[in-house]
């Protein structure tokens, strides 16, 4: 009779049913839907301090206010990098704005906009020349 009601699953979990699956599809998934929700935390409080960059009234903490987003972004891209949740960022970050991207503000834009020393601009007419004299050297 316990052949035919009953088995056993993982953990010592008894169901009445011959083929319930057990409660969790397993650890993996379980870890993985955990980052997924708390990426999502992030991307709301992400969301909150953008719109709170906007509005007049927060005008007097706005410093405060893009620290704060500048280390949400940074916690949260480390968090997306260290768990491979690229795929799910997306979709969070298209599902908290209902399909479209905000634009961070301006302070942001310009930290990520901005190059490197040394990369690009009115340097560059000198890293020509130093490839130049690096190829004389050689």
């Amino acid at each position: 009779m316990r052949d035919k009601h009953m088995h056993h699953h993982p953990k010592h979990e008894w169901c009445g049913e011959p083929h319930t699956p057990p409660r969790h599809a397993g650890p993996q998934t379980f870890r993985r839907g955990r980052a997924i929700a708390f990426l999502e935390i992030l991307n709301v409080r992400r969301a909150t301090l953008l719109r709170q960059l906007e509005q007049p009234e927060f005008a007097s903490i706005r410093p405060m206010l893009t620290g704060e987003l500048k280390a949400i972004e940074t916690v949260r891209d480390e968090f997306i990098a260290m768990f491979d949740l690229a795929a799910a960022a997306d979709a969070s970050a298209k599902g908290e704005t209902g399909g479209a991207k905000t634009s961070p503000p301006a302070p942001q834009g310009l930290e990520q906009d901005a190059p490197a020393a040394g990369e690009h601009g009115a340097a560059s007419g000198d890293d020509e020349d130093l490839g130049e004299n690096a190829e004389t050297n050689a």
